[in-house]
């Protein structure tokens, strides 16, 4: 038998970070990307498509007018053109958001997370949250977890040494599936 296990994802304007959680321990780990425990919040366009990670950056040298940097900020402005294509908000964020979502899938054997919590600033407004929830859905995020959610609150300044927030909000598991607004807040984008 499969051991239930959470995510939480925190896409920040400069950088994306995930923590996980399992029904053995309840203690929040921050996965491991790319050998790193956070990488850019930035995409790079090609044109076979949208890529996330590390070396978004390293390509962007060669090409910086096909990079898309923070595209958290571009969250409810709709279809923008970006290197000659047009490209919505919602895809923007899901090639962010899927590659912490994969890796932690794969982390844990290619099972699907009893619940995903995607964090986001407490002050934004609901259609910035709804294109949020719609990359979250692009990204693979299947809305048939039970208590995936949006969680609002949780400071996206928390990934310093040990990124605890994140952590928490991974192990939180005992939350409902309400999106909530009270909380410390995050940054304003």
């Amino acid at each position: 038998m499969t051991m239930a296990w959470y995510l939480a994802i925190d896409f920040g304007t400069s950088d994306t970070a995930a923590a996980v959680c399992d029904d053995h321990d309840g203690v929040g780990r921050l996965v491991q990307i790319e050998g790193s425990d956070r990488y850019p919040s930035s995409v790079f366009v090609t044109e076979q498509g949208l890529l996330s990670g590390s070396g978004v950056l390293s390509q962007a040298r060669l090409a910086p007018h096909r990079l898309v940097r923070s595209p958290k900020r571009r969250l409810g402005e709709g279809t923008n053109s970006f290197a000659g294509r047009e490209i919505s908000d919602v895809e923007l964020a899901s090639a962010v958001l899927s590659v912490a979502y994969r890796e932690a899938v794969r982390q844990h054997n290619d099972t699907q997370p009893e619940q995903t919590v995607l964090t986001y600033p407490a002050r934004w407004a609901q259609p910035r949250v709804d294109t949020l929830a719609a990359a979250g859905r692009q990204a693979g995020i299947h809305e048939d977890q039970p208590h995936s959610r949006l969680g609002a609150g949780i400071d996206a300044d928390a990934f310093g040494p040990g990124g605890g927030q994140i952590r928490d909000a991974a192990g939180s598991r005992q939350r409902t599936s309400d999106v909530g607004r009270s909380g410390v807040g995050g940054q304003s984008d």
